[in-house]
């Protein structure tokens, strides 16, 4: 018998009996995925179980795969080869359908936020509870952020993604740190200051920095959602989320040593796609990789998507982050995307949201994107800095006369023992060349 099952995700001790061990597979993640994974250690321990309920269909149904899809997959099991790939390729497409189903209820504006649970699910569909897990975990590993809610009973998928509350600790740096620090890159967009960008990380290895804070829209955001205009001021490959994505995996910076923390909006640009479109979390996914099977999506079939990994990029949320630093982690760096336009009046943003900061917990240094503005100042003892951007001026920028400053930042900091600042020193790297374009021809 095999040794060691953890069904995928699911430990368990070592079954004494049939019966023990159907009991297993019914408390696995992926009944479906744990039966194969036993069946490729041990093919007469299935066979026997098989025997054991009296068919292959009676497997499907004792161990929670009720329903036709469930049913063909563990016939698949017993199936000479070479019908099997046929067969496979069939369930396949069930399981697809049926997360391509849940995906359209979950994304249908009436139900944005609205728990559903996996029973009321399965009564609609009319498949297992079991089935309709994976089918969700399909979704999950495409890449949809579907959430799990009410103690795992339900699931949603929500409108605008909650920022992480707790503060991520990163060993960086002791009592001296320096950091280079971007915002608004809009990689995807044909003014996207990309020679900027590079310029940047170059001088940033330069100076031997290796800690980069990005303070959101990394990307521009599928050109086909948006504000008026905005497909005719993005690249023709980044028109969807897949073609930007991929953009923005293979363009942004990489260099060894030099790892990038960043966030994303979930209002603007990355974040359309998963307000306007399909619940997707693109620099997630550009972070931390996808893979996605053929699927229909949104009304729109694809034959499936992958990108590797940026091991480079750590991918801390939407909207808002703290991070730990400094002497036992004690320095506060909050990194801020807000919402909304700008003011004639450049550091009005920066200081009703230091205001509204409650006493006690206000970061050491605030760094806020999206306005693509500039600014650096002591706001209630906050060290504050509106970072500018990498992004020329487009005509939306044009009809509202707004001028964007472009630039990046190197920030070099003398901490005491408490994490608060000493002292600081300040480096801005300009960018007042015209813009060519050429990269989006």
């Amino acid at each position: 018998m095999p040794q060691n099952h953890e069904l995928l995700g699911a430990p368990v001790e070592q079954p004494d009996t049939l019966d023990d061990m159907i009991d297993s597979l019914l408390r696995a993640d992926d009944t479906m995925a744990a039966l194969r994974m036993i069946y490729n250690e041990d093919r007469g321990l299935v066979e026997r179980l098989r025997d054991h309920v009296g068919s292959a269909s009676g497997l499907a149904r004792a161990i929670g795969l009720s329903g036709s899809s469930g049913e063909r997959a563990v016939r698949i099991l017993f199936t000479p080869r070479a019908n099997a790939d046929r067969i496979a390729s069939a369930v396949a497409g069930a399981d697809s359908a049926l997360a391509t189903d849940i995906h359209h209820l979950l994304s249908r504006s009436v139900n944005r936020d609205r728990p559903f649970t996996y029973a009321e699910l399965s009564e609609k569909f009319d498949r297992s509870v079991s089935r309709v897990k994976v089918a969700v975990q399909t979704l999950k590993e495409a890449g949809i952020q579907v959430a799990e809610v009410v103690d795992d009973t339900s699931v949603t998928l929500p409108k605008v993604s909650p920022f992480p509350v707790e503060p991520v600790s990163i060993d960086f740096g002791q009592r001296s740190l320096l950091m280079g620090i971007v915002s608004d890159t809009h990689l995807g967009s044909m003014y996207a200051a990309e020679d900027l960008l590079h310029a940047s990380y170059d001088r940033f290895a330069a100076e031997g920095v290796n800690f980069v804070v990005h303070a959101g829209d990394l990307a521009s955001g599928p050109g086909m959602l948006g504000y008026p205009g905005h497909a005719n001021d993005c690249r023709q490959d980044s028109m969807d989320w897949r073609g930007n994505e991929e953009y923005v995996s293979t363009t942004y910076p990489r260099i060894k040593g030099v790892i990038t923390h960043c966030i994303s909006s979930s209002k603007s640009h990355e974040g359309w796609a998963w307000k306007k479109y399909n619940g997707r979390d693109m620099i997630h996914d550009v972070a931390n990789g996808v893979c996605m099977p053929p699927m229909e999506i949104a009304g729109e079939s694809h034959p499936g998507f992958e990108l590797k990994p940026r091991e480079d990029l750590n991918y801390l949320g939407h909207d808002r982050r703290t991070i730990k630093v400094g002497p036992e982690e004690k320095t506060a760096i909050q990194i801020v995307h807000p919402d909304g336009g700008g003011t004639r009046v450049t550091s009005y943003k920066m200081e009703l949201f230091v205001e509204k900061l409650e006493s006690g917990s206000k970061p050491h240094i605030l760094l806020m994107g999206h306005y693509h503005r500039f600014i650096l100042g002591r706001f209630r003892n906050v060290l504050g800095i509106m970072v500018p951007c990498m992004q020329h001026a487009t005509p939306l920028f044009m009809r509202s006369a707004a001028e964007p400053v472009l630039g990046a930042i190197l920030l070099e900091l003398r901490l005491d023992n408490g994490g608060g600042i000493l002292s600081y020193k300040f480096d801005m790297l300009n960018h007042y060349l015209k813009p060519s374009y050429t990269h989006a021809e």
